[in-house]
């Protein structure tokens, strides 16, 4: 079982701004979000961060930059990360961090504007087809 963790409101605040400031360092990023627990919990095993790259690492070279992003963080504020490339991530994903997390980061807005109506779009352009497909899935 992974640790939880239980901070206070500022304390989070601080941990917040030193990621942001980390995350300002690396020109790659257009905009971040954290989104989780850390947010929205009473305690955490982990803080969620969302980044959006541009240039986008070709192939498996993402994983390995949310690897090194996820060491990187980690070392800065003591606490366990999970850093998601949210680019290419599944539609589902992408809704709920835009819906539910917390812009962290924004350098450009255009940029991330535009991600946010493509992913809203999308995501509710494929609602009914979602609904069909776990109905279906629930009658067997």
């Amino acid at each position: 079982m992974r640790r939880r963790y239980s901070l206070k409101k500022k304390t989070r605040s601080v941990i917040l701004k030193k990621i942001k400031d980390l995350l300002a360092a690396k020109k790659e990023i257009s905009f971040a979000y954290v989104h989780g627990s850390f947010l929205d919990g009473e305690t955490f095993s982990d803080i969620d961060i969302a980044v959006y790259l541009s240039p986008m690492p070709a192939g498996t070279e993402s994983m390995y930059y949310e690897f090194a992003l996820e060491n990187a963080i980690e070392e800065k504020t003591g606490y366990p990360v999970d850093v998601r490339i949210i680019n290419k991530a599944p539609l589902s994903f992408r809704f709920s961090v835009l819906r539910n997390g917390k812009c962290i980061l924004e350098k450009d807005e255009d940029i991330r504007v535009a991600f946010q109506e493509s992913t809203t779009s999308m995501y509710y352009d494929f609602a009914p087809f979602r609904e069909q497909y776990l109905k279906e899935v629930l009658k067997q």
